[in-house]
């Protein structure tokens, strides 16, 4: 899943990590964007189904399951293919973390249930 591919469901204009989610929330959802959910802008409130947009090189990723504080996640081009991580984000009062550390910077969430 390269940093070059587009969706294969959705129409929305988008590559690598962004088209995944795309696909992603196309084939759940049935909606096109990964921006159609209710947008949300405090970590604190991600559950699963969630799409999440990190700035600071706009990363997107998609919440499988949440457990307390440690998300587990599917995310697009990641080393060019797709990852599911568990644990690896957490979220930290009105931080998301990546392996305990900040990583990039939370910018928006979408819920879509």
């Amino acid at each position: 899943w390269s940093s070059s591919k587009r969706p294969n469901l959705s129409s929305y204009n988008g590559k690598g990590c962004c088209a995944y989610a795309a696909d992603f929330v196309k084939y759940v959802f049935g909606n096109n964007s990964p921006r159609g959910g209710k947008a949300f802008y405090n970590p604190s409130e991600i559950r699963a189904g969630d799409v999440i947009y990190v700035s600071n090189s706009s990363h997107w990723f998609v919440v499988i399951s949440r457990s307390g504080n440690s998300l587990k996640v599917a995310e697009g081009n990641w080393g060019g293919k797709v990852v599911v991580s568990n644990g690896t984000y957490t979220v930290s009062g009105n931080r998301l973390l990546r392996n305990g550390s900040v990583f990039r910077t939370f910018n928006t969430g979408y819920h879509f249930q």
